[in-house]
């Protein structure tokens, strides 16, 4: 994971402050590229050249990425300062990572250009399981990937999903009613309207389509 290969990275420069750029989209980090701090004090302090970053962006353009946050550590463990939110201001980035160095790991700060800590998503894979158990609180059902072919056939991981897009939502509300249920048990179409929350006239359309 880039987290893991970050903090191997700064493992090795415990003694001075290292740092560089990541690159990405939105606040979803891809890749880090290391840049040398030229400080007169690189104990206490972070600088970058110019053409340092230079590069770092030609990089972000080949992978069709932009720098998204600069990061730097802090060796001796401190948290986040005053300095650190005027360096972010300096840059110029969207984020600022600081990455303090503890006796039993890491501690990583992630600010936005208000000062406020920001959570950091590694991965499409991390963002997207964020996702689903934010959805999952809310009661949503995930119907998985939908993938429509050149000549327009629908391609779902579930027959739910393929359901859903080809009929309408009415179609669909009467027809999970229905589901599961003999031909002499059907119910009214007024009993239909009132568990569907639709007006008789949908409830007719939508059974005229199912047939």
């Amino acid at each position: 994971e880039l987290k893991e290969l970050v903090e191997q990275y700064v493992s090795k420069h415990r003694s001075t402050e290292v740092g560089g750029v990541f690159i990405g989209d939105a606040n979803r980090f891809d890749m880090f590229v290391p840049i040398p701090n030229v400080s007169v004090s690189p104990s206490s302090q972070y600088e970058q050249r110019r053409e340092h970053l230079q590069v770092a962006q030609l990089i972000a353009e080949m992978i069709s990425g932009e720098i998204v946050g600069g990061m730097h550590t802090h060796p001796s463990g401190t948290v986040v300062s005053e300095a650190d939110l005027k360096w972010l201001e300096s840059t110029g980035h969207k984020f600022g990572v600081v990455v303090a160095c503890k006796d039993d790991g890491f501690e990583w700060f992630c600010l936005d250009k208000k000062g406020r800590n920001q959570p950091i998503y590694w991965t499409d894979e991390h963002s997207e399981m964020v996702a689903l158990l934010l959805a999952k609180k809310m009661g949503l059902n995930d119907l998985g990937r939908v993938m429509i072919t050149p000549s327009g056939e629908l391609l779902c991981e579930g027959d739910e999903a393929k359901e859903l897009l080809m009929l309408d939502r009415d179609v669909y509300l009467v027809k999970k009613q229905l589901e599961g249920r003999y031909s002499w048990k059907q119910p009214s179409r007024k009993e239909l309207s009132e568990k569907c929350g639709l007006s008789a006239e949908r409830v007719r359309r939508a059974m005229k389509k199912i047939g």
